[in-house]
Formats: C-alpha cells, structure tokens, sequence
C-alpha cells in the first residue's frame, strides 16, 4: 500500500474517532450548569464527568492518527478528509440526541464527500509548510485573539462561542502540522507545537462545550469542522511556499475541492433547529 494510501486510511480513521468523541462530549456538556464564561471552573466542571473525559480521551487517540497522517501525506489532505466524520456526526446526532436529519442536510453531507475525493485527486504532493514570518505571526495572533476573548466576556453569544471554537480548532490544525514536520528534525520545535496544540484544543472544546448547551450538534459540530477543514488550508495557500503548479487544473480542482468541503458544512450549520429547540426547553 502506497504512503498515501495509508495517510488517507489514518485521516479518515482520525475522522471518525473525532466524531465519535464530539457526541459523547455534547452530551456530556448538557449535563453540567451553564457557565458565565468558559473559564477554567467550568472546565473543571467537565472534568469531573468521566465520560467526558473519554471523549478527551478518543480525542486524543484521533490526534495521534491525524499526526501519523500528516507524516504521510499534506495538510491539504488530512484536514478535509476530517470533514468526512460528518456524516457520522449528523446520523449520530439523529440517533443518540434526537436531533432532525432532512433532505438538507443528507444533501449537504454528500457534498462534503463529493469535496474531499476532489482535495485527495487534487492535493499536490509531499508536505505542506507554514512558513514562520511576520504575516503567519500576524495571522496566528489574530485567531489567538478570537480564541482568547469568550475567557474575558460573561453571558457572550453562543456564535461567538462557535466562532472561538472554530479559531482554536484552526490554531490546533497548523500547530500539529509543526508539529508533525518537525518531529525527527527540530524536537524543541515539535514539542512547542505539541504544547500549542493541548493548549488551543482544551480552549477550544471548552468553548464547544459551552457553546453545545445552547446550540445543537447538527449546527454547531458542521459550522467548526468546515472552518477547520477550510481556513487552514487557505492559510497555507496564501502565506505558505507549496507549488500547486503540477496538479490538475493548476490547483483549480484543489480549490473547488476545498470550496465544495466548505459550502457542505456550512450548510448544514444552517440548518433548521427549531424542532430541537422546542425539546430542548422541556
């Protein structure tokens, strides 16, 4: 089996166990008191839950298989064929949370994996670098910032909770590509964004947490996942160094690859929760 093959089989094995992690994690997060912000008590609140902690856990056996991945195959790749988990997350918020499922929504999730073959058939080969220079600088503070802000505010938007989520997811998906290329090489370095990413994902999921108490897994889970499968992808692409000019199309199927990703998840964030609004309140 070829190195791609087998950094496509971990991805997707990545994939899954991420999303199995996400609905024990909501499910768990609808158990505990709604917070004033997403602070460290609230975390500690979770904590406390051992199923939660399981889904730590998965989590953390996901991001190994995703770190396996990216020594395989480009971030370009692995963060889209996270979206993949989708589809399990959607049928698994109607079965085990009983949250609708639609023609919208089984529409929305093929379009996820119409995206990520297109990414795979597209992707340029060898890995993809994030470069260390004053627009990257610029561009991590700034997610650093929106992650950064739910810890300070009390009672915020249950959006800006997704919207901090997905900045975190964001930051977690480029530190573990560091990471990943710097483990033989440059140790210090892989260390230092092995401790971004535990820093990033624990602010992250509790930012998710919070926000999964007010919101649905359907709308929240697809909203964070097309912005971590998308942003970090076009980070790449605008501040990195990789040469797309050999795929096909000159990057053109990458690009429609990646947007399909995108529009897929999103749309399924939009979906209607009205129905699960209403059970929610009883």
């Amino acid at each position: 089996m070829s190195n791609r093959a087998v950094g496509v089989l971990l991805g997707l094995g990545a994939a899954g166990a991420f999303e199995v992690a996400y609905l024990l994690m909501a499910a768990q997060a609808r158990r505990v008191s709604a917070p004033d912000r997403p602070d460290a008590r609230f975390l500690v609140s979770l904590i406390r839950r051992r199923w939660w902690l399981a889904a730590m856990a998965l989590n953390g056996v996901a991001f190994a298989l995703e770190l396996l991945a990216l020594r395989r195959v480009s971030l370009v790749i692995v963060q889209p064929l996270l979206a993949v988990g989708l589809v399990g997350l959607v049928l698994g918020a109607r079965a085990f949370l009983g949250e609708p499922v639609g023609v919208r929504e089984l529409a929305a999730t093929t379009a996820v994996v119409v995206g990520v073959t297109l990414v795979v058939v597209g992707a340029p080969g060898g890995p993809a670098t994030f470069p260390f220079d004053q627009w990257s600088d610029v561009a991590v503070g700034g997610l650093v910032v929106v992650l950064a802000v739910p810890q300070f505010s009390r009672r915020g938007s249950a959006w800006w909770l997704v919207t901090a989520a997905a900045a975190g997811d964001t930051l977690v998906a480029l530190a573990t590509n560091v990471a990943a290329g710097a483990w033989t090489d440059h140790l210090p370095l892989a260390l230092v964004g092995t401790v971004a990413v535990a820093v990033c994902g624990l602010s992250a999921v509790t930012c998710e947490s919070a926000a999964l108490q007010r919101l649905p897994v359907s709308r929240v889970g697809p909203i964070v996942s097309g912005v971590q499968v998308t942003l970090p992808v076009l980070l790449v692409a605008l501040l990195g160094r990789q040469s797309w000019a050999s795929t096909p199309g000159r990057g053109l199927l990458l690009a429609l690859g990646v947007a399909v990703v995108g529009a897929g998840a999103l749309c399924l964030g939009a979906s209607d929760i009205a129905g699960i609004g209403r059970r929610q309140e009883r």
